[in-house]
């Protein structure tokens, strides 16, 4: 029995063997993965690019077609390669009916059969940069912009494609008022604008100017923007404010001041925000609202003045009323700051954070940011956290009325925190240019200098028509990953 059973597993093991002896041999064509993606710029390559990648196909090649990838649609074939089996296939791209004014993305699929009628593919993308020449991309604001102070502040990226940059010229109604070249030794070919520039005679509503910026590259290319700007001494309100899936409607009194906030969403739940302002001007009392079918959640901010109209204190209550007989419950008071102390000039020194048991105490609470002897509180508190140094941040200004401006007497965040993301975009009086983290937010530790953690900036877009501001988009980059959040303001 032991002698069949050893038989029949070596005529098993024979006949296994015997078929993969006489299995075909279908090995694996394809196409090597360097090369799938390039970018030419038409200086360098002005007529013809030859794209080309490695191939192996065991049992030899027999035909090789190119497909639009996007539509599959048959564009050629490319010859000469039949029956190769290792080979660079090469294929020339006639360039001369791509626009040489713009950026163009191709994309092409490679399908090759072999002579077995094996098929197989690769996809690559070419991008084809238009003639360097010089040119700003981007410029913030448009060409037509409203100012509310003697300062222009240009923001945009200059560049010359492959060709450096010689110079870059601001000029005002003809006065030459920022030169810029780089140093002998040093080519430049892409240049951020962020200098701002003061402005003559233009000081009262109605004056206009013509601000122009020049850009020269080493062959003597120029190219110029020119800017049409207008001072204007008023500030006109939207009537809401859109951003994602929230609409804020927006209401002003007789002063033109903003008193309330409301936004509803897809459920019926409301958000509200109603302001009344002191005697002096500045706000005195905001209520934020969150309005269910069950449910009302207060949270009131009240500001009191000293005697020079200066804050003494802010308190802020909370509570919850019961929509079924308007009963109050949950109700809690406390001292969000006090202490307030100010030097000789009336401007903040420091004070008393009270619910973190912390003394805010700065140097640098003001700055006379664009230099018309009008200091701006500059200084951006955030948030609650317990590390409170990475709270802190120091802002720049766009020189522009900001249109959704709430009159506060100095915007401690503070005081204002659970009001949701719209209220941080109204404390400031001009719109804030960007959020620059002080040095005690990186010496707080767990933040890297330069991992660009926290960095954040506005950007505005103005009508071209009326030069009013009708959006402004936050950028925000966390861990090198830029985040945006638009948000469109339409007026009546």
């Amino acid at each position: 029995m032991k002698q069949i059973t050893y038989i029949l597993s070596t005529l098993l093991i024979s006949l296994a063997f015997s078929s993969c002896q006489l299995e075909p041999d279908f090995p694996v064509p394809g196409f090597d993965n360097t090369d799938l993606e390039w970018e030419i710029r038409r200086d360098t390559v002005p007529t013809i690019f030859e794209m080309g990648i490695f191939m192996t196909v065991p049992n030899g090649i027999e035909t090789i077609e190119v497909k639009d990838a996007i539509t599959n649609d048959h564009i050629d074939y490319i010859t000469g390669y039949e029956g190769k089996q290792e080979v660079k296939m090469i294929y020339p791209l006639d360039l001369t009916p791509i626009s040489t004014d713009v950026d163009t993305v191709l994309n092409f699929t490679f399908r090759a059969v072999d002579k077995r009628g094996a098929g197989f593919n690769r996809s690559v993308r070419l991008h084809v940069y238009k003639t360097s020449r010089p040119e700003l991309v981007d410029l913030e604001g448009g060409k037509q912009v409203n100012i509310n102070v003697p300062v222009y502040a240009p923001r945009g990226r200059v560049t010359c494609g492959a060709v450096p940059i010689k110079s870059i010229e601001y000029r005002f109604n003809d006065e030459q008022r920022f030169y810029f070249e780089p140093p002998a030794d040093t080519l430049i070919y892409d240049y951020d604008l962020a200098t701002d520039v003061g402005l003559k005679n233009m000081e009262n509503g109605g004056d206009t100017g013509l601000f122009e910026i020049i850009i020269t590259d080493d062959r003597d290319w120029v190219y110029t923007e020119q800017i049409n700007l207008t001072f204007v001494d008023y500030v006109i309100v939207p009537s809401k404010v859109s951003f994602t899936s929230k609409e804020w409607i927006i209401e002003t009194d007789e002063f033109n001041r903003i008193i309330k906030m409301q936004t509803t969403a897809s459920t019926g739940d409301t958000d509200q925000l109603d302001i009344s302002y002191h005697d002096n001007g500045y706000v005195e009392h905001i209520n934020s609202s969150y309005t269910t079918p069950s449910v009302i959640y207060m949270h009131s901010s009240t500001y009191v003045f000293d005697e020079l109209n200066r804050y003494k204190e802010i308190r802020k209550t909370t509570y919850r009323i019961d929509t079924a007989d308007d009963s109050k419950y949950n109700e809690s008071e406390v001292i969000v700051a006090n202490e307030f102390v100010y030097d000789a000039n009336g401007f903040l020194k420091s004070y008393v954070a009270v619910d973190r048991s912390l003394r805010m105490e700065r140097d640098d609470f003001y700055k006379d940011h664009f230099g018309t002897g009008q200091p701006l509180f500059t200084v951006y508190l955030n948030g609650r956290s317990a590390r409170e140094a990475k709270q802190i941040a120091l802002l720049t200004f766009k020189p522009v009325r900001n249109p959704i401006h709430i009159n506060f007497y100095m915007p401690i965040t503070d005081a204002v925190s659970g009001f949701g993301t719209i209220l941080s975009y109204c404390l400031s009086e001009y719109i804030i240019d960007r959020y620059h983290p002080s040095p005690e937010y990186f010496a707080s530790g767990g933040v890297r200098e330069d991992s660009g953690y926290g960095y954040r900036w506005l950007s505005i877009r103005t009508n071209e028509e009326t030069g009013l501001v009708e959006n402004f988009t936050k950028h925000q980059i966390r861990y090198e990953s830029e985040s945006l959040d638009p948000y469109d303001l339409h007026y009546d």
